[in-house]
């Protein structure tokens, strides 16, 4: 009897703490987070290095400086200017003569050409200086007023003072010149040598590793000179601009 009611104890008990016992709950399950694998990463890390490398390999066939960014030496450009040189040159010129007591002759645009010979020097990174002779022969005449003036032979003794940029020398230049000027009228006729200065600018090109082109101008002013023509003597001077073009080699 006494075991009876211990069983029947331990079924009551069993069941009170069914009852009490809350129901198991499911488990929650986590959104899944992906995580790169190291293996993704390497290989996205490659892709972006050979993208980048590709890029700048055609950069530099593209700019074909292969890498090397372009420099400017202003000592090397100079340095390529230094020396002997001389030149063949032609231009037009366009000068007027001024006769005193008459009215101006304009002197007609002919062509005019002669040769140069000089010499530049280096004096402080692309600084060049130098110094040049040029001679050659005009021909331009014109009349006015009952004279006829021409002007023939001239020369002229300068210095130039340029700065070099890589194959180009942008440069000015003074000095002394002197011109042959005939003057006369239906009396008589007078031929002098009258001398002044000249001013002016201009650019010159390496062509080649000896050869030179150059365009310049130049303005020039001789001093008055008396001519003795037919009846009182006259004072004249002459002056005006002029373009010419050469080419030079150095030596």
């Amino acid at each position: 009897m006494r075991m009876g009611q211990g069983e029947m104890g331990r079924g009551n008990f069993n069941a009170i703490s069914q009852r009490r016992m809350p129901a198991k709950l499911a488990p929650v399950q986590a959104a899944p987070v992906k995580v790169a694998r190291p293996a993704r990463i390497m290989a996205l890390s490659g892709a972006v290095l050979l993208l980048g490398t590709a890029c700048a390999s055609a950069a530099d066939i593209y700019t074909g400086n292969d890498g090397v960014e372009p420099s400017f030496d202003p000592v090397a450009s100079s340095s390529i200017w230094s020396g002997a040189y001389a030149g063949l040159y032609g231009g037009l010129d366009w000068k007027t003569v001024g006769v005193m007591g008459s009215q101006d002759i304009d002197l007609n645009h002919a062509p005019e050409g002669g040769i140069y010979l000089g010499y530049n020097q280096d004096i402080y990174g692309p600084v060049i200086g130098g110094v040049e002779v040029m001679g050659g022969y005009s021909g331009a005449s014109g009349s006015n007023g009952g004279y006829k003036a021409e002007q023939d032979w001239e020369g002229s003794l300068r210095t130039r003072m340029g700065y070099a940029v890589e194959q180009n020398l942008i440069y000015g230049l003074a000095g002394v010149n002197a011109t042959r000027v005939t003057l006369g009228n239906a009396t008589g006729t007078d031929s002098n040598w009258t001398t002044g200065w000249t001013l002016g600018a201009g650019a010159e090109r390496k062509l080649t590793d000896t050869i030179t082109g150059r365009i310049e101008y130049d303005y020039s002013r001789y001093g008055k000179t008396e001519f003795e023509t037919g009846g009182p003597n006259r004072d004249a001077d002459i002056g005006g601009h002029g373009i010419k073009l050469g080419i030079g080699m150095q030596f």
